[in-house]
Order: C-alpha cells, then structure tokens, then sequence
C-alpha cells in the first residue's frame, strides 16, 4: 500500500472528449469542499477527438501553486496515456483504470508492472 506524503500528483489521461475536465471538474469540487488545498494544470496535445490530453491535480493539506513532474495517481482513459508520461513515473506511482488502457510493456514487468493489475 503507497502511503501518501505532504501532497499528491493525480494525473487524468485520455483523448479529448472522453469526459477528463468533467472528472477534473468533480474531483477538484470535492477535494476543495473536503477542506484541501487543489492546483490544476492542464496539458493539451490535441483538440480533436484521438490525440491524447492530460490533466494534473496537485491535492495538499497546505497551498500549492506549482505543477510537479513526479505522478502519484494515473488514471488512463485509453491507451497510450503511460506511454506519453512515462519520464513522470515511477515505483511508487498507483495506476487505477481498466486494464485495456493499459500499454502491454508496462504490465510485463516494466516500471510500473508491480502496480498495474
């Protein structure tokens, strides 16, 4: 089990139009109604449905302002999302999503194999 310290990186990935501002939009709602401190940050690859777009949420108990490059949590809404981030991950880095989504190198025993199940 990851222990989380300080802060936490959750990163939204998939293309556009499967709904990731809708999820950003919820999830930063209720982590600020929760009483925790949320920068968002955004990254655009592409505009059109295809192209893969990533959103970070930086969630802490004390404010923050800056985006960081470690991932924390990863949720990928297709394939290619662990691709296209693979410098930002890590051990530690929790992978939650639909095992379709997930690229074949990081299940066979590739850096985040160990969370990817």
């Amino acid at each position: 089990m990851t222990e989380f310290k300080e802060d936490v990186s959750i990163v939204l990935g998939g293309a556009a139009g499967q709904g990731i501002q809708t999820v950003e939009g919820i999830l930063t709602y209720a982590l600020k109604r929760s009483g925790y401190h949320v920068y968002a940050n955004k990254e655009y690859m592409s505009r059109v449905r295809g192209g893969i777009n990533t959103t970070e949420i930086r969630v802490s108990s004390r404010r923050v302002r800056a985006f960081v490059k470690r991932i924390d949590i990863l949720v990928p809404f297709k394939q290619g999302v662990l691709s296209w981030v693979s410098d930002r991950l890590s051990k530690e880095t929790v992978v939650l999503g639909e095992r379709e989504n997930i690229e074949e190198e990081f299940l066979g025993g590739g850096r985040t194999s160990s969370r990817c199940r």
